[in-house]
């Protein structure tokens, strides 16, 4: 009896066990609407594919409300596919079972496809799409870390790679731009972006090929394109404040301090910055946005605004800055101080028809800029047909610079030809102011439009110092000795103003015209005094060797015409410019004239495709290349006695055609894309170097035409991303480019020809709280030789390799490191190989809830192999550098991240 009752009772629990799994039936079920009008799609086709071989399993119409059920499907993995005519197909794949018995996959918008341009939907929760010639990214579909910034999300998105050092590359192409919800932020520097704003607080990712603002008004194309990407915030993100801040010092004295504070509101974003860094050349909003005060090719061998050339350093800076924007209305100003001190050693090999000289030349250097920025931008819609855009930025720079040189140069055979010593010491000031305002008008007539721009760029440049350099001359003993102790001062005035009108008119439903007319003048005044010793007096007698007054403009008047017919799902546009330029150049000093013009016309044509998932640019650019005014008529220098410039006022403009290719396909649901990019471009009647090198180690350049033969450059590059299981993400690049160069050499013609192989494979795969793995191997191997040594070649094979890695432990402790891989085959040219390793690793510790303090321990360089060195070989000439840098250090930072954005907060 008691048997049977435990049996009785099992039998009796196990049927209401059966009954209640019965009752949970599987359920999966949704609404079917209209994206845009959120209108209910009546009958739409919906569909459950076995996901295995996607055969049709189950198949139902959505009711008048849109919605739809599939009642006790078995559990499994399948795809649902959403159908409705003239909408593009829904695709989304679903899983359930025991464990989850009811899927509400809540509304689903269908895109209308006439209406959208083709949008494809490439993924259910649309993590990948592509909006005509726009690839958009759902920020929302891909997992980071609690205060993780915009680079950490953009080393997720397929196609786009960002390395050590912030560079982003998408889709192969350097992006030259970030911006936030349309508008710069900022500065156009995308690392200030993209490491200072928030991960957590972008809704979608944009990546497109940026148009000029005329052309993205008139709609017709002119050829200029940016990658850029745009960073559309989240809803909840737009009110309220964020930030970070960031205290560190090393072991060997080396300190780091930046802080960033930025504050949104509906109607403004306030952005406040500062930083200083001994070791850095940098800081959180500061090195950026200077305004370029120098004359047109008029130079004192500086850059900027008296900035001496040199390599390595031990840098410091320090800085700060404010950003407000609102409804319109842009305007942030800088302030940057940043210095650099070091040493240099350069070794040259001159590969002459008589011989071979050798040039060892060693530098101290010390340079000090101090840069106010001030940048504005007003937009103002004067009405729904017209708008009118106003930019003014302007900047002041305080400069020091001294430099010592020490050199000397011999023959093969080790006999001293010359050597040179020289102390340049300098102190400048510049002031900068330009502007522009476009003015956009819509006429009646669809397709007619107005577009008038006025520009204007003002500065000055004013540099003082002293020359000292003492050149001795040998054949075999001191032969010769030149001295020179010269004070100098140099002033360099620009005011350039330009405008121009564009005209657009509909010729038909698909063809468009355009017309442009456009008028500039550059003027510059330039003042050039050097003095010698005059006893007692000092530096006060004027040196006319050396002294110049020049009056330098140029006068230019462009007319240019365009036709553009619609494709369907593409564009092509066909244009022709005509422009008139006259060169002026009077030199007050010795009252002589000099003039020259040029009469240009440059052809262009562009193909543009958007269909599915696939897009297609296609350009040809034909354009003049000016002769500048340094090689027609240059000014005449002192500054390297060693080194003379001489003009060719009978140069003849070269031609340049270029033509390029862009192709970008993405497959499977954006787990797979490719793209194609190449470009090719022959210059005839180029202007090369002429350079004559004596046997005393003197050097006279100047320029000439290529009249009988071209020069070219070719890039080709095939690019392939594939997602697999588990995030992990496999990329390959394979690319060849070389280029066919001239140059005149000691009277003889040197024909260099240059072609690099590559490959580039990339590994990646991101686990959430888990770890992060990045691999980047790159071999290439070059081919470079030059008819002047013909018996010399500077073939070799190069391979470069990145790493990161990192590892959640636990404590909320995570360890990272970073690796970069550089090695290079012995050559002719360089009988040794090259290998530098530089691993940075970093070790760091979390705290409080919101994990938003961080404690970080790193050392960089571990190894202690990241020297300051450099080699390269141009034309007959290989150039070796070796200088002084930042060296292996450890650093010990605090770091604070801080939101509080909506309703969420996070202390």
């Amino acid at each position: 009896m008691r048997q049977f009752l435990i049996g009785f009772m099992l039998l009796f629990t196990c049927s209401l066990l059966r009954g209640q799994v019965k009752q949970e039936k599987s359920t999966v079920k949704g609404i079917v609407r209209d994206d845009k009008l959120n209108v209910p799609l009546k009958n739409s086709s919906v569909n459950l594919l076995r996901a295995a071989d996607s055969t049709l399993y189950l198949s139902v119409r959505a009711d008048a409300e849109g919605h739809f059920v599939f009642n006790d499907p078995e559990a499994g993995n399948y795809i649902l596919l959403v159908t409705y005519p003239h909408y593009a197909d829904y695709v989304q794949p679903v899983k359930f079972g025991p464990d989850r018995p009811v899927v509400n996959l809540g509304q689903i918008g269908m895109l209308l496809k006439s209406r959208l341009l083709n949008e494809v939907v490439i993924k259910g929760s649309r993590a990948v799409t592509m909006k005509g010639d726009t690839i958009e990214y759902d920020a929302r579909s891909f997992v980071i870390e609690p205060n993780s910034k915009v680079e950490d999300l953009l080393t997720q998105l397929p196609g786009i790679q960002v390395d050590q050092d912030g560079k982003i590359t998408a889709q192969g192409k350097e992006v030259k731009k970030v911006l936030v919800d349309g508008e710069e932020f900022f500065s156009d520097d995308p690392t200030l972006v993209t490491r200072n704003l928030r991960g957590d607080m972008i809704e979608k990712v944009q990546v497109y090929d940026k148009k000029s603002g005329k052309a993205a008004f008139t709609g017709i194309e002119d050829g200029v394109r940016d990658k850029t990407i745009n960073l559309k915030l989240r809803e909840d993100s737009k009110k309220g404040y964020f930030g970070n801040a960031e205290a560190a010092e090393a072991t060997n004295g080396f300190r780091h301090g930046n802080a960033i504070y930025n504050r949104f509101s509906k109607d403004m974003k306030m952005t406040v910055t500062g930083g200083i860094s001994n070791y850095k050349s940098s800081v959180a909003g500061a090195g950026s946005g200077v305004v370029e005060t120098s004359g047109n090719d008029i130079s004192f061998n500086f850059t900027g605004q008296g900035e001496a050339q040199q390599m390595g350093g031990i840098p410091e800076s320090a800085g700060g800055g404010l950003r407000i924007s609102g409804k319109g209305v842009n305007a942030d100003y800088l302030v940057n101080h940043v210095g650099n001190a070091g040493t240099g050693n350069r070794i040259v090999k001159n590969n002459l028809p008589s011989g071979v000289q050798n040039t060892a030349s060693d530098q101290v250097f010390d340079s000090r800029r101090m840069v106010h920025s001030l940048k504005s931008n007003l937009s103002f819609t004067i009405d729904s047909t017209s708008q009118l855009t106003a930019y003014l930025n302007g900047n002041y720079s305080d400069v020091n610079n001294f430099n010592r040189f020490e050199g000397r140069t011999t023959d093969e055979a080790d006999i001293l030809l010359n050597r040179n010593s020289r102390v340049l010491d300098t102190k400048g000031t510049g002031k900068g102011l330009n502007g522009n305002i476009l003015w956009m008008k819509r006429m009646r007539r669809p397709g007619r439009t107005v577009t008038a721009r006025m520009n204007w760029n003002l500065s000055e440049t004013v540099n003082r110092g002293t020359l000292y350099s003492e050149t001795h001359f040998y054949k075999g003993q001191n032969d010769s000795t030149a001295v020179i102790d010269q004070y100098k001062r140099n002033t360099l005035n620009r005011r350039a103003l330009g405008g121009a009108v564009s005209f657009t008119e509909n010729l038909g439903k698909k063809l468009s015209l355009g017309l442009d007319y456009g008028i500039a003048l550059d003027a510059n005044a330039s003042e050039r005094l050097s003095f010698n010793q005059d006893g007692p007096q000092g530096l006060s007698l004027p040196d006319s060797a050396f002294s110049n007054r020049y009056r330098y403009s140029s006068l230019d008047n462009t007319i240019k015409g365009s036709l553009s017919r619609s494709l369907g799902q593409g564009s092509l546009s066909i244009g022709l410019a005509a422009k008139s330029t006259a060169l002026k150049q009077k030199d007050l000093f010795r009252n002589s004239l000099f003039n020259r013009s040029f009469f240009q016309m440059e052809p262009g044509v562009s193909f543009t495709e958007a269909k599915g998932q696939k897009m297609i640019i296609i350009l040809y650019q034909g354009s003049n290349v000016l002769p500048g005014i340094s090689q027609l008529q240059p000014v005449t220098e002192n500054i390297d006695p060693l080194y003379e410039t001489r003009g060719n006022a009978d140069l003849d403009p070269a031609y340049n055609h270029r033509f390029t290719l862009n192709y970008t396909a993405m497959q499977n649901m954006g787990k797979k894309s490719l793209s194609l990019s190449g470009s090719y471009s022959l210059t005839t009647n180029s202007i090369i170097p002429d350079v004559v090198t004596g046997a005393d180690g003197k050097t006279v350049s100047s320029f000439v035409n290529l009249n009988d033969r071209a020069m070219s450059d070719y890039n080709f590059r095939l690019g392939r991303n594939i997602t697999l299981r588990n995030s992990l993400r496999l990329g390959s690049d394979a690319s060849v480019s070389g280029n066919t160069g001239y140059a005149l050499t000691n009277g003889q013609e040197n024909k260099t020809n240059y072609v690099n192989y590559a490959l580039s494979l990339n590994v990646q795969q991101f686990r959430a709280r888990k770890y992060t793995m990045q691999v980047t191997l790159s071999p290439s191997y070059t081919v470079s030789n030059s008819s002047l040594q013909p018996s010399l070649n500077n073939n070799g094979f190069v391979l470069n390799g990145t790493g990161l890695f990192t590892i959640h432990l636990p404590f909320k402790v995570q360890a990272t490191n970073h690796f970069r891989y550089t090695f290079n085959q012995a050559t002719q040219y360089f009988s040794n190989d090259f290998s530098r390793l530089i691993w940075n690793t970093i070790l760091s510790k979390k705290f409080l809830k919101s994990e938003s303090l961080m404690l970080r321990a790193s050392m960089s360089d571990l190894l202690n192999q990241g020297n300051g060195f450099s080699r390269s070989a141009n034309n007959n000439m290989i150039i070796q550098n070796n200088y002084n840098t930042v060296r292996r250090y450890v650093l010990f930072s605090l770091v604070y991240d801080f939101k509080k954005m909506g309703s969420a907060a996070s202390e």
